[in-house]
């Protein structure tokens, strides 16, 4: 148990906003959707097939994005207690094993084992990413982090556009084609693939865009950091980087599209603008004019989001949430879905709040 300490509540708030998707919320706009008939707003809780760009698949670039945005306030907490510069990189380490680890058990570790394990998972990108970006914080300096990101970003672009040909893969934007599935095939045991033998949304060559991703955060945890400035015109410096972002995304998607399985460079900074701009909302109505309050559904999420993540898989919730309101839910006919698609939010909701109140908080 790790309790609360004073913190950055817009970024517990923007964290909660992101991961209320996957706690539930996905599946209430899903089934509100379906009644209203609108098929253009359920498409947008649902991943592209392969190219392409919908709502929900902001949510995971989102979290690492904000993972990494909290390592420059952690690291310089971490320095004022005095500790040094190995144990911080053993931290570093240590977290990203667990992440990696979490992720294998939240794949089925302890129930099947390792026999047909997916080795790759949503945690352990979270946890390689932002480990690497962590480590390249650490060492290097403003322009240097700045020279890395483009560096490792031009490098990815290059290897995924250019490197299949030489190699014969084939088309080197498509599914069977990618260099990240050929890499995968090669190294990676266990792999878990839409096709056999094809790809793994979460392998190994994604890292080093993910990683970028992360890096992105640091940049925006700096900007609130620096005491220099002023919140609004931290701001307003927030603005133009997400809205700078956004439109080199846009531009590069035109020699490389929008791929989140593939993390594309065009997704890398798209997504970075995005992120940027939604923790700019949160950040500006919570800790520059200091309305938070309104925000404290996503906050109680943001504090624990991990611990909800892994809470569903690891435990039955579904058949609680039916178990508690299937008799009503089953009497409201065309509305059952919805009802306890909104019921299962608010459960989960609940048992968070319940950790809140009892002031327990798990970090990796």
């Amino acid at each position: 148990m790790v309790e609360e300490k004073k913190r950055l509540v817009s970024l517990d708030i923007a964290r909660g906003f992101d991961m209320i998707w996957i706690m539930g919320l996905e599946d209430v706009v899903v089934a509100l959707a379906g009644l209203l008939g609108w098929d253009w707003l359920a498409r947008q809780m649902h991943h592209p097939a392969w190219h392409g760009l919908t709502f929900i698949d902001t949510v995971f670039p989102t979290f690492l994005f904000l993972a990494g945005l909290s390592f420059p306030f952690s690291l310089a907490s971490s320095r004022e207690k005095g500790r040094r510069t190995i144990g911080i990189v053993l931290r570093i380490v240590r977290r990203a094993f667990l992440l990696v680890l979490l992720g294998m058990i939240y794949n089925g570790l302890l129930e099947d084992g390792f026999s047909n394990l997916r080795y790759a998972s949503v945690l352990g990108r979270i946890g390689l990413g932002w480990g690497l970006a962590a480590i390249v914080y650490m060492f290097v300096g403003l322009k240097g982090r700045i020279g890395v990101f483009a560096g490792a970003l031009a490098g990815y672009f290059f290897a995924m556009k250019y490197l299949p040909g030489v190699l014969g893969l084939g088309d080197p934007m498509s599914l069977k084609g990618n260099l990240c599935g050929y890499i995968d095939r090669l190294l990676l045991p266990g792999v878990f693939v839409p096709a056999p033998g094809v790809f793994d949304v979460e392998g190994i060559l994604g890292v080093v865009p993910s990683a970028c991703t992360a890096l992105l955060g640091t940049f925006v945890g700096d900007i609130v950091r620096d005491e220099g400035w002023s919140g609004k015109k931290k701001s307003l410096l927030l603005l133009g980087m997400g809205a700078a972002l956004v439109v080199l995304g846009l531009l590069v998607a035109f020699a490389f599209p929008i791929n989140k399985k593939l993390w594309s460079p065009s997704f890398v900074l798209l997504m970075g603008g995005y992120s940027t701009c939604m923790f700019l909302l949160f950040y500006y109505v919570a800790d520059v004019l200091g309305y938070a309050k309104p925000f404290f559904v996503f906050r109680v999420i943001g504090l624990n989001a991990i611990t909800i993540y892994m809470l569903q898989r690891m435990v039955h919730l579904h058949g609680t949430n039916k178990f508690l309101f299937g008799a009503v839910a089953g009497a409201l006919g065309s509305f059952e879905e919805l009802f306890l698609a909104i019921t299962y939010t608010l459960l989960c909701w609940v048992i968070l709040w319940l950790l809140y109140k009892g002031k327990i908080f798990l970090k990796v």
